[in-house]
């Protein structure tokens, strides 16, 4: 699960998704990267995500591949960042602020 996040520089997630991928930290490219929590240890690795949307009465999915970081500091969030690299290079997407909702377009 993740959310759209218009601040975020790249695709970010917990740590403990990478795991549940399969994925060995220790293996993972690694440096260190600064955001609102400060400082931390970011692992990046090449991943597929797949966003599902189910709009009136129909299930649109699509998939995009992106350098993604995982990192510990967000392993009580529960949920990834889709960021500027990787989801809004790729997909356009508009805010509606006065209606509270957002829509992307999927080709």
């Amino acid at each position: 699960m993740a959310i759209v996040d218009s601040g975020a520089d790249v695709c970010t997630f917990p740590l403990v998704f990478a795991t549940a991928l399969g994925l060995d930290p220790l293996t993972m490219k690694k440096q260190t990267t600064t955001g609102v929590g400060g400082h931390a240890v970011a692992h990046h690795e090449n991943i597929m995500i797949r966003i599902s949307i189910q709009a009136s009465g129909q299930n649109i999915s699509t998939e995009f591949k992106v350098y993604a970081c995982f990192t510990a500091s967000m392993d009580g969030i529960g949920m990834g960042l889709l960021g500027q690299v990787g989801f809004f290079e790729n997909y356009l997407t508009t805010f509606h602020h006065a209606q509270k909702r957002f829509s992307i377009d999927i080709p």
